[in-house]
């Protein structure tokens, strides 16, 4: 198994000083396949910024349509060099971004 944690933060948004993006990328490889799941948590800084609740929920919803077009990127570029350099046949995701328990 292999993971990649990341924090991401963000310039030129509103709330974008109160607002982090954490995410964690889950690989594991089963026989001749690998698969990748993605979990994220939106973190508001409430003592930055008074965020409403509404915002948060709109981020969230945003955070995890953007991160299906992602990961989808990720996959794309890593199956081609993982067909070509070590020998598997199929490296796909589990399913969609999940929340962050």
């Amino acid at each position: 198994a292999f993971c990649i944690v990341e924090e991401s933060r963000f310039e030129k948004i509103p709330y974008a000083r109160a607002l982090a993006v954490e995410t964690a990328w889950l690989f594991e490889r089963k026989g001749s396949s690998i698969f990748g799941r993605v979990y994220y948590r939106c973190v508001f800084d409430t003592t930055v910024l008074s965020v409403p609740k509404w915002i948060q929920s709109y981020c969230n919803a945003h955070t995890r349509e953007e991160l299906i077009v992602t990961y989808g990127h990720w996959i794309s570029a890593a199956r081609e060099l993982l067909e070509a350099e070590t020998g598997v046949r199929c490296a796909r995701m589990v399913d969609t971004p999940r929340e962050a328990p």
